[in-house]
């Protein structure tokens, strides 16, 4: 509200536009708030920072060719990068296929910025991603080692103990997840998942369910919402209601084709065409930003190979 009524006394003004943009980003309306992050990137006199939000909006939206090259442009910009630079060209990397270069930023994350509460989490999910579960498991819990409080951290290492058969410690990771953050979804659909059926439990998941969709009703277009409802709908048996929620991610941008292989949630899936040609079809959405970033103009010199040490 603040925002908006700076904007009505000033349109131009740069501040107010970032402003409106990170109440837009914290509320999930990704599509207004990449705007308002742009308008703030032309108007601001140090624009890295709005740079490098936008260049995270687009990555959660999928454009990972557009994301590269804004994170590049932030980089460029001079003076100190923004603090989860270094996170999000590793988290694209990574969807892209790009794997050395992905660790590189990643290790350089985590090395220049001890405390970026992000960084750790974004490089065990790769790692998780990838069937290496002791690698994962390794960098979630240095990181816990060193007192980053984050529920990613908790439920990745619940996820890397249920893929070990460990189900008695996954849920004691999955209720610390839920005690750092409350709120934090993924471990709440994971528990309900591994509950025993009951009419309360279903009960409890079809609610779940219920409020995932009235978040994207209300403005939410954040792809990890739906894809939670992907994993309670298959986890309960429903397999075309999975496949409907996850061409709800699909289309909001979510990109990691190799968890849906690997995630035990979606075991009752696995094998079933609908899911199979919906990885083939995140295969093509990314190839087809790959073929943006080869070659690019914009593209740094050995930045795709792990070698590029600056921009």
């Amino acid at each position: 509200m603040l925002a908006r009524q700076a904007l009505a006394l000033d349109p131009r003004l740069g501040q107010a536009h970032h402003a409106l943009a990170l109440a837009l980003d914290g509320k999930g309306e990704i599509t207004p708030a990449l705007a308002a992050y742009r308008r703030a990137a032309e108007l601001e006199t140090q624009p890295a920072a709005a740079l490098a939000s936008a260049a995270n909006l687009l990555l959660v939206q999928g454009h990972l060719a557009e994301a590269l090259e804004m994170d590049v442009q932030a980089a460029r910009e001079g003076g100190e990068a923004p603090i989860y630079l270094e996170v999000q060209m590793g988290k694209t990397l990574a969807l892209l296929g790009f794997e050395p270069a992905a660790t590189v930023w990643f290790e350089r994350a985590q090395e220049l910025r001890p405390d970026n509460v992000f960084a750790a989490a974004a490089f065990a999910q790769m790692r998780l991603s990838q069937a290496r579960l002791k690698e994962a498991d390794a960098i979630a819990a240095k990181a816990v080692a060193r007192g980053i409080r984050r529920p990613e951290l908790a439920e990745i290492r619940g996820t890397v103990a249920l893929l070990e058969g460990d189900e008695r410690r996954a849920k004691t990771l999955y209720e610390e997840a839920l005690t750092i953050e409350p709120a934090y979804t993924r471990a709440r659909t994971r528990l309900l998942l591994l509950a025993q059926g009951s009419s309360d439990i279903d009960h409890n998941r079809r609610q779940l369910i219920e409020d995932l969709r009235r978040g994207r009703s209300e403005g939410d277009e954040w792809p990890d919402s739906a894809l939670d409802e992907t994993l309670l709908e298959a986890g309960s048996g429903r397999s075309a209601a999975a496949l409907a929620a996850l061409d709800v991610a699909i289309s909001q941008g979510y990109r990691d084709k190799e968890w849906l292989l690997l995630d035990p949630m979606l075991a009752g899936l696995r094998g079933n065409p609908g899911l199979l040609s919906r990885i083939e079809k995140i295969r093509l959405l990314i190839d087809a930003e790959r073929q943006r970033v080869l070659g690019a103009p914009w593209l740094p010199p050995s930045l795709l190979d792990g070698k590029a040490a600056r921009m």
